[in-house]
């Protein structure tokens, strides 16, 4: 067997594992199903750039706190990125439309979330006792 089928079969087992670890994760699955349509990214170029952005780019914004879930307003038509705090979770993306029908689910999944929009435009996030920030670009 070559070695460039040996790097193929051990890329497929790492990404099958990582499926595992999410089909266990029961909060994750219920959060999925009632978002109805989400894209588990998979990508590794992708994830890193929702990421980057959130991590290295935030600096850039003014936040602003909020303390109610309420405040959360997403546009309905606008696609969003979801990254959770646990590394063993992909990042997910969804319309607005779809998050805000299962907000509660989508916050439940882990301690921290963050929610951006494809446009980078925006970071909200919401921590592990309920209080909401949101980063605008100033």
């Amino acid at each position: 067997m070559d070695k460039s089928r040996i790097e193929k079969l051990r890329e497929e087992n790492r990404r099958l594992m990582k499926r595992k670890k999410w089909e266990i994760n029961e909060l994750f699955k219920e959060c999925l199903q009632n978002l109805r349509y989400a894209r588990i990214i998979e990508d590794d170029t992708e994830n890193q750039q929702v990421l980057d952005f959130i991590f290295k780019e935030r600096g850039h914004f003014g936040g602003i706190d909020k303390d109610l879930c309420s405040a959360i307003k997403l546009n309905v038509d606008t696609s969003y990125y979801i990254v959770w705090d646990n590394a063993e979770l992909p990042v997910v993306q969804s319309r607005g439309e779809n998050i805000l029908k299962c907000l509660d689910d989508v916050l439940a999944v882990s301690f921290e979330t963050y929610i951006v929009p494809e446009h980078f435009s925006a970071v909200i996030h919401s921590d592990d006792y309920g209080r909401i920030s949101i980063w605008e670009r100033a």
